[in-house]
Parts: C-alpha cells; sequence; structure tokens
C-alpha cells in the first residue's frame, strides 16, 4: 500500500488490513498516517470499530475477544462520526490556517506601532499581552 510504504509499520497490521475492503484499506492507512501510529493495536481498534459490510468478508462476523456485539456497534457508530468530523475539520484546515496568519500578521503590524503600543499599555495591558502572544505564536517557523 503506498500510503503506508515509506513507514515503519508492524506486519501484524497488513493481516488486519487484509481483513477489510480495499476502500476502507485505504482509509484506514490514511487515519494512522494522519494520527502518525502505524501499530498493531491501532489497526485492530479501527477494525472493530469498522462495519459489518466494510470487511473483506462481510458474511463472517467479527470476533473481538472481551468486545460485546453492543459494543463492536458503538464503536463503529462513534468511528463513523469521528471520521465525519476529522474530515470536515481537514476540508477547512486551509482556509482556517490562512485566517490565522493573515490575523497574526495584522495583530505583529498593530503591536509594531508604537501610538498603539502606548495606548493598549496604559488602557488594556492584558489585550496587548495577548496580541503579542497570539502574534508570537502564530508564526509557522517551528523554531
Amino acid at each position: 500500500m503506498e500510503i503506508l510504504k515509506d513507514r515503519l509499520v508492524n506486519p501484524v497490521v497488513f493481516d488486519v488490513l487484509r481483513r477489510m475492503k480495499r476502500y476502507r484499506q485505504v482509509e484506514t492507512a490514511e487515519l494512522m498516517a494522519s494520527m502518525n501510529s502505524f501499530t498493531a493495536n491501532y489497526a485492530k481498534a479501527i477494525l472493530a470499530a469498522t462495519r459489518q459490510q466494510d470487511l473483506a468478508r462481510p458474511d463472517r462476523p467479527k470476533t473481538m475477544t472481551g468486545v460485546t456485539t453492543e459494543q463492536m456497534a458503538r464503536m463503529e457508530r462513534e468511528l463513523e462520526k469521528l471520521n465525519q468530523d476529522y474530515r470536515g475539520i481537514e476540508a477547512t484546515f486551509g482556509d482556517d490556517l490562512l485566517q490565522l496568519v493573515l490575523a497574526s500578521r495584522y495583530l505583529g503590524r498593530l503591536i509594531e506601532n508604537p501610538q498603539v503600543v502606548n495606548y493598549l499599555e496604559s488602557r488594556h495591558p492584558d489585550i496587548l499581552l495577548e496580541f503579542r502572544a497570539i502574534a508570537a505564536a502564530s508564526s509557522l517557523d517551528p523554531s
């Protein structure tokens, strides 16, 4: 699988992936890559939360030790909801990041102005402190 090609992946993960349909394998690999977790336990947890019809052999019931049928059904619903939430966040992430960068740059330019700083220091020191924190924290530099 191309997504996992350059990653250090536990070999058991591939055994778990084989129990899923191809599109579910890709979804699982993408989820594992986005979470940077390539463990067998993580793959098994995703398998446990996978709907029966998304398995390679849907006619064979999933069996997980220590997990009841009701718990598996609940996990399936919760994972589906998490996937929807994740895809929604992923879809808006670029726009949100751009707005954050623009707003932080604007705040950075504001606090470079001595008149603005004097005004905020005298009347709203708490806001000035927050502006400085936002401008500093929103830098795209990893250092």
